[in-house]
């Protein structure tokens, strides 16, 4: 009776976990989409050229696909309108630090071809890069994978690159695309940003867009107030 009632106490105890588990909330890793073949090569490659990679072996991390979130007319209009680019975005490591990011171009016929190579180092001055995007986007997919905050559906990530923000280059910002739900927004932390936006930080699509319109809306307002360039004088002249 004993080896029984033990017996017993064991399967209602596997039956309680069992239930415990299933009650659990199920969170979702970020998953990357498949790379061009042979794209990590000619990275690699290009980075042996014009980075500082010393003696350590480089370490190219998984692409993500670049897409343009529209003009600032859209964005003034309330529209996200993000279409895929040509482009793909690689972070460079080494030493398990980062040494800059590269873009490769997957041309019409499917071929590959390097694009910017562009280094994380300071520059002779000690100045922290403006654009230490290999490392925010490193960290970024390490906070998401782990996070609370993505439930229900997995997450395809993608590189959203919103231009004339910052009246700089572009903001980029890490676009996660669900099976199935509301996509979502998470502002990488760089240098140069617009003004009153929280960096590392995740938005609805809608939350992000109230943000955004209005800065857009700023941006075009400056830009017509602006001076007609001469004809054939370079802008700033």
């Amino acid at each position: 009776m004993q080896f029984k009632s033990a017996t017993i106490s064991l399967l209602g105890m596997a039956l309680c976990l069992v239930t415990a588990a299933a009650q659990a909330p199920q969170y979702r890793i970020v998953y990357l989409p498949p790379p061009p073949k042979g794209g990590a090569d000619i990275v690699s490659a290009g980075a042996a050229r014009f980075l500082e990679t010393g003696s350590a072996k480089l370490e190219i991390k998984e692409p993500l696909r670049i897409y343009n979130a529209g003009t600032l007319e859209s964005l003034a209009a309330g529209q996200l309108g993000a279409t895929e680019s040509a482009e793909y975005f690689y972070g460079i490591f080494a030493a398990g630090k980062p040494l800059g990011w590269a873009r490769l171009r997957v041309d019409a016929s499917g071929g590959l071809r390097l694009g910017a190579v562009t280094s994380n180092a300071p520059d002779s001055n000690g100045t922290a890069p403006v654009l230490p995007l290999a490392a925010s986007v490193d960290k970024a997919l390490k906070h998401l994978a782990g996070s609370t905050q993505l439930q229900y559906a997995p997450y395809e990530v993608r590189l959203l690159s919103i231009i004339g923000t910052t009246g700089g280059g572009p903001f980029f910002a890490l676009w996660l695309k669900p099976s199935a739900g509301a996509d979502l927004i998470y502002t990488l932390d760089q240098r140069f940003k617009p003004a009153g936006i929280n960096t590392e930080q995740l938005y609805l699509t809608t939350e992000f867009m109230q943000w955004i319109q209005p800065v857009a809306k700023q941006r075009l307002e400056q830009n017509r107030q602006q001076p007609a360039s001469p004809r054939g004088a370079p802008p700033g002249r």
